[in-house]
């Protein structure tokens, strides 16, 4: 299965992470460190799991954070030679462990089959990235003043596009920005929300691809003038296929998405019997819930056996347990079938629990996921 899981995409950072069961790469690291390690956690990947970085140009909202993972981590550094002489001059760390890439080419990492693309953008030697593992495809082309005939090839047979919205036209024309930077803009660094809506338009395989809006700019686009110009142009264009477009968030994680939902864990985590009700539950799940449910799942047991204990009523017979975080000795009570004042539960197959947990409260609950907590005892009992 592949995967991908955008952490952040504007002017100020753009990373992507992308995965199977055996492989994960970045292609850009332009968000800061400390936000590329936090996603990483949240993720529960370990940064030096990470095979390699890839990166389109040398711009710092796609590359500043390339160095210190590549130095910190050994993670290899992806890019065209142009580009990595432009890189060598903005750090002078000696153990960034760069490897050159040819535009127009195809190299392998582990079992993916990555493209190098020529784009048009005001950097030294641009490109996009397209990555195939078997018959699935991702496009990622964040960074670009033009659609050629090969990028349109590309998009055309791809079933993830990651593509540059950067501008909403009307608002960057009368905006407050000198005429030379709008006349960059326009003609040699993004595209707008309307030459995206009329890719999407005019794909031949809208029930087989799902798009991505990225790059927004804070001063001349929003989400809202992104939506606005997609479902306009494809009203306009008489559009009666399904179409699935996602804005991508500046600053937060993406939701998740995927070549198929297979069930798999999609955090690979190795020697994990779930019962039969956990199999049964998990199998209903959408892949939003399912990355959620195996980070949860991964959490749970690392929580030690001594740490979880029942709590007993006068019968010596309870549906309530009580668990021990052991990082901060803090404990919280499950309920099976029982209130817990104040927090409603989840239903797992035909049992309610309820956790009093922060995270079960604030995060776990809205999605209909069990906690950690929960998944502990699911996993005893």
């Amino acid at each position: 299965m592949l995967s991908a899981i955008s952490l952040g995409s504007s002017s100020d950072g753009n990373s992507l992470l992308v995965l199977t069961k055996k492989t994960r790469i970045l292609i850009d690291a332009g968000l800061t460190f400390s936000k590329i390690i936090d996603s990483l956690k949240y993720l529960n990947i370990e940064p030096q799991t990470i095979d390699s970085i890839l990166i389109t140009h040398e711009h710092n909202d796609h590359a500043k954070s390339a160095f210190k993972l590549s130095s910190q981590f050994h993670i290899p550094v992806l890019a065209t030679k142009q580009t990595i002489n432009v890189l060598k001059t903005k750090s002078s760390n000696k153990s960034v462990l760069y490897k050159a890439v040819i535009t127009g080419e195809k190299f392998k990492i582990n079992e993916l089959e990555i493209k190098v693309i020529p784009v048009y953008h005001d950097a030294m030697d641009p490109v996009g990235f397209t990555v195939k593992y078997n018959e699935h495809k991702i496009s990622y082309f964040v960074d670009i003043a033009r659609i050629t005939g090969e990028i349109q090839n590309e998009i055309n047979t791809s079933n993830l596009v990651i593509i540059d919205s950067n501008y909403d036209t009307e608002t960057l024309l009368t905006g407050k920005y000198p005429y030379t930077t709008k006349q960059r803009i326009k003609n040699y660094g993004h595209l707008s929300n309307e030459i995206v809506a009329n890719i999407i338009l005019s794909h031949p395989n809208k029930h087989n691809v799902e798009f991505w809006c990225a790059h927004l700019s804070k001063e001349n686009n929003s989400p809202e003038m992104t939506a606005m110009t997609i479902n306009y142009i494809l009203k306009q264009g008489r559009c009666t296929e399904k179409v699935i477009y996602k804005i991508l968030s500046r600053d937060t994680i993406s939701q998740i998405w995927s070549s198929k939902e297979e069930k798999q864990l999609l955090i690979p985590t190795v020697g994990i019997p779930l019962t039969d009700e956990l199999t049964q539950y998990r199998e209903q799940l959408s892949l939003e819930q399912l990355v959620l449910f195996d980070m949860n799942l991964q959490k749970a047991v690392e929580i030690p056996l001594n740490n979880v204990e029942p709590v007993l009523n006068d019968r010596n017979n309870s549906n309530l347990w009580r668990v021990i975080n052991s990082d901060s000795a803090e404990s919280y009570i499950i309920a099976k079938n029982m209130n817990i004042t104040g927090i409603d539960g989840i239903k797992i197959n035909d049992t309610i629990w309820t956790c009093e947990c922060g995270d079960f409260i604030f995060r776990c609950q809205k999605l209909g996921i069990p906690c950690k907590h929960i998944l502990r005892i699911l996993l005893i009992t």
